[in-house]
């Protein structure tokens, strides 16, 4: 990764944050089925963001990148994402 020892310290929390939020868009939903409640979105969409960010991870190598996009790749902001995938795929 390119960039100063602080932001590429700060880059590699913030794709560590992503993976978890990843993992716990996957947890709710199988919660909320569990649960017998309708999930916001499906397994499919939550397959689809994951690829679209193992991509990100594989084009990206700037840590500024991940900083100044932190809050777009945020939970609630994956979260939307996966809505809106469903939206635009079902």
């Amino acid at each position: 990764m390119k960039g100063t020892e602080k932001q590429i310290k700060w880059a590699e929390d913030i794709k560590a944050r992503i993976v978890s939020n990843i993992k716990n868009l996957r947890k709710n939903r199988a919660q909320d089925v569990e649960l017998g409640l309708t999930p916001e979105y499906s397994a499919e969409a939550v397959d689809a963001v994951e690829k679209e960010v193992e991509q990100i991870f594989q084009m990206q190598d700037e840590a500024k990148f991940y900083i100044e996009n932190r809050e777009r790749l945020s939970y609630d902001a994956l979260k939307k994402t996966c809505r809106e995938w469903d939206r635009f795929n079902k």
